[in-house]
């Protein structure tokens, strides 16, 4: 070490013993300061950090990451950073006592977008929040999340906010659908390593249905579900975590019909499905091994009718995400295709229609995590933007939506460039639209944390861009 004099001379280089902390200067006295979460102390030191004196323990808030200080002649402030809040400690240097812990600012906590349906009065929002506590499944923490689903009026204003798990395990992979006179809601529960599927009925007003939800005894060790509704019956999709397949069974007011699932898949090929129902029967999406887009109908009697699966396409981008929605006749899958967004009808009797270009091609972008809704005549596109090597866990730029008719018209109406935004999801209710994303929240009060925002769209608001 060497010292500094008054005029910025250096003295000579000396070894001395390792410091007993950092040693920080309060006014024309010298401290060790040693900071190690419920263990951190000061005490005074000479100029060279030898101990002057003894040591005075003091708390610093749990998860630290980071610590900054400064101090005049009488206190010395120290704030430590943790992934959700700042929080400081003041001590006296007199007597070296610590003041308790106080927060300087608050963050958020973050969250990610997981489902949105459209009922006869509003809409159903489902995301997940990172509760701040950790869990360790395979001896890896990783953290607990919480599962939520609110309900907006057609005004976008919430009007009931429901949790869906209890607070000692971690919920994922939501799903909504309108089953005509209440909202059936899917997820997933991780109490160990295995994921249970979990199901429930949220009423138009908010409240749950069912006054405890219900373990999906069909389902078994389950991930990635979805569901679709034709006012009577619900079908429930999900991905099998022991063989990688694809699972469907029948649930009507709440309660499942069937113990024996139907497979829709064998072989290890499935990945990431969802369900639509076309006005007579379900059609079930999804993409096998990442290769592809099929598809194939299920009756409400629970018979699969495309035990070869029919292919939407073949032709896809590295992107893994894919949409389905229908009219009550036909369906719209949207995909992303090779440096293009893509769309197809897939009509009744199972018959799949030329590709429609919806936004591209750009080799140099990826189109991420489509979505897709009916509303009245036509259908309503919705995006995320990604430049192609950045791979497909990252941010999305920007927001972009678009109609689709029904003779394959496309009709662009959102083009937001202005920010990195991730999962736009759509539902429409009367004739409103209601968008879903998640972006950074810079602004007060959520200190950069990723968070949910709704944008709702009257009919009216919907004009082309570039009008």
């Amino acid at each position: 070490m060497r010292r500094i004099g008054e005029d910025g001379s250096l003295g000579t280089s000396t070894t001395e013993p390792a410091l007993q902390g950092s040693l920080v200067q309060g006014g024309h006295r010298n401290f060790l300061l040693s900071i190690s979460g419920s263990a951190s102390s000061i005490r005074p030191a000479d100029g060279i950090g030898n101990p002057a004196g003894d040591a005075r323990a003091f708390q610093m808030p749990p998860g630290s990451s980071s610590v900054a200080f400064a101090a005049n002649d009488q206190r010395m402030l120290i704030v430590s950073s943790s992934r959700d809040e700042l929080g400081a400690v003041m001590i006296d240097l007199r007597s070296l006592t610590a003041s308790p812990k106080f927060d300087v600012t608050f963050g958020a906590a973050a969250q990610s977008s997981a489902a949105v349906a459209g009922g006869d009065h509003g809409f159903a929002v489902a995301w997940l929040e990172d509760s701040g506590e950790v869990r360790a499944p395979y001896g890896t923490e990783v953290p607990r999340y919480d599962g939520y689903v609110a309900r907006v009026d057609l005004y976008g204003r919430p009007r009931s906010l429901t949790r869906l798990n209890p607070p000692t395990v971690s919920a994922a992979y939501t799903r909504l659908a309108w089953n005509g006179s209440s909202y059936d809601v899917a997820w997933i529960e991780y109490d160990g390593t295995d994921g249970t599927l979990r199901t429930n009925r949220i009423a138009d007003d908010g409240t749950l249905v069912d006054r405890k939800s219900q373990s999906f005894g069909a389902a078994g060790c389950a991930f990635a579900p979805d569901l679709a509704s034709n006012g009577d019956v619900t079908l429930v999709v999900w991905m099998d975590c022991t063989q990688q397949d694809i699972f469907a069974a029948r649930m009507r007011d709440g309660r499942l019909l069937e113990w024996v699932p139907l497979p829709i898949t064998r072989g290890h090929s499935g990945s990431a499905p969802r369900v639509a129902w076309n006005g007579e029967t379900f059609v079930v999406m999804w993409m096998p091994r990442y290769e592809a887009v099929v598809a194939a109908r299920v009756t409400t009697g629970l018979t699969l009718l495309d035990p070869q699966a029919i292919v939407v396409s073949s032709e896809i981008d590295l992107a893994p995400t894919a949409a389905i929605a229908s009219s009550g006749v036909e369906s719209l899958i949207v995909y992303s295709g090779r440096n293009q967004l893509e769309a197809r009808f897939l009509s009744g009797d199972g018959t799949v229609s030329a590709p429609i270009v919806v936004d591209g091609p750009d080799p140099s972008t990826r189109y991420v995590v489509p979505s897709v809704t009916w509303q009245r005549d036509h259908y309503v596109l919705a995006w995320c933007k990604q430049q192609s090597l950045s791979g497909p866990t990252l941010p999305g730029t920007g927001r972009f939506a678009a109609r689709v008719t029904r003779t394959g018209k496309v009709e662009p109406f959102l083009a937001d460039h202005n920010y990195s935004s991730w999962n736009a999801l759509l539902a429409s209710s009367d004739d409103r639209l209601l968008l879903m994303f998640e972006r950074a929240a810079g602004e007060a009060p959520w200190g950069g944390s990723w968070r949910v925002f709704l944008q709702l769209y009257p009919w009216a608001r919907m004009h082309p861009v570039g009008r």
